[in-house]
């Protein structure tokens, strides 16, 4: 499934786009294994200093602190900003700020 999923399938796309391949690998690849970076080290640190993730609650609580890790991360570094202001236009507090700003 790796094999096809990550490797096959960008190489049909990449293909159909009449691109490189190597440079669609990049483009797909690299941001979010930045974004990872940080969340890696943080995992890390909470399992050598106070979540060890020995129970089920532990490894829970680590998973929902490295997810929304990630997710922060991931949202300023692998979004386009177009994106992000779609997602953030839907938030009532921000999104009213933004349509303020707008005019």
């Amino acid at each position: 499934m790796i094999a096809v999923r990550g490797v096959y399938t960008p190489w049909l796309v990449s293909r159909a786009l009449d691109s490189s391949f190597l440079l669609y690998m990049r483009g797909i690849y690299v941001r979010p294994l930045l974004a990872a970076v940080p969340v890696w080290a943080l995992a890390w640190f909470l399992k050598g200093s106070w979540l060890p993730g020995t129970t089920l609650p532990q490894l829970t609580l680590a998973g929902c602190i490295c997810g929304a890790g990630y997710s922060a991360v991931a949202f300023f570094v692998c979004l386009p900003p177009e994106h992000r202001m779609m997602i953030l236009s839907r938030l009532p507090v921000v999104g009213a700020r933004l349509a303020s700003r707008r005019r």
